[in-house]
C-alpha cells in the first residue's frame, strides 16, 4: 500500500511539475512578447495648443492621419489670456477652451481616433464632459494639484 501511495504522491507532483512549467513558458513567451512591442512599438502621442484656428486644426489633423501619429492629448495650456505674467494658463479657466479644441479634433479625427483630454478638470462634471465631447481618456493634472487624490476619489465613485 506504501508504494502504490507513493506512486499516486509522484504522479501528483509531476503532474504539478508540469503545470508549473506551462505557467513559466507562458510567462515568459508572455514576458518576450511585452519587450518586443515596448522595443519595437513606441507611440507618438502629440499634445496640442488650445489656442489653434479652426482652419490650423483641421490642417493638423490631416498631417496627423497622414504620418500616422498613434494619438493626441488636447490640450496644453493657453497663453490666451489677460494676466501680467507670460506663459501658459493651466486650471480651471483652460476648461471651456479645451473643450472648443476637443470638439475641434474630434470631428476632423473621426470617432476611432485616440483622444486624450486634458484642461480645466477639476471635477467628476468636468470629466464626465471631456467624454461626452469625445475623449477616449482624461489627463487630470492641475485637479490633483489643487484637490489631491481626493479627486480621483470623487470621479470613480460617483
Amino acid at each position: 500500500l506504501k508504494t502504490s501511495t507513493n506512486n499516486n504522491n509522484n504522479n501528483n507532483n509531476n503532474k504539478e511539475d508540469y503545470c508549473l512549467l506551462d505557467f513559466y513558458y507562458v510567462l515568459i513567451v508572455f514576458l518576450l512578447f511585452l519587450l518586443l512591442f515596448l522595443v519595437v512599438f513606441k507611440p507618438i502621442i502629440l499634445k496640442l495648443s488650445p489656442d489653434l484656428q479652426e482652419r490650423e486644426i483641421e490642417n493638423i489633423c490631416k498631417e496627423i492621419l497622414d504620418k500616422d501619429i498613434d494619438a493626441i492629448i488636447c490640450s496644453n495650456t493657453t497663453t490666451s489670456h489677460n494676466y501680467s505674467q507670460s506663459g501658459g494658463l493651466s486650471g480651471e479657466e483652460l476648461f471651456e477652451i479645451s473643450n472648443r479644441s476637443l470638439v475641434s479634433f474630434r470631428s476632423f479625427l473621426g470617432s476611432s481616433f485616440p483622444i486624450i483630454a486634458s484642461g480645466g478638470v477639476m471635477s467628476r462634471r468636468h470629466f464626465e464632459k471631456k467624454l461626452e465631447l469625445g475623449a477616449d481618456l482624461v489627463q487630470v493634472y492641475t485637479g490633483m494639484i489643487y484637490k489631491g487624490p481626493t479627486l480621483v476619489k470623487e470621479i470613480l465613485n460617483s
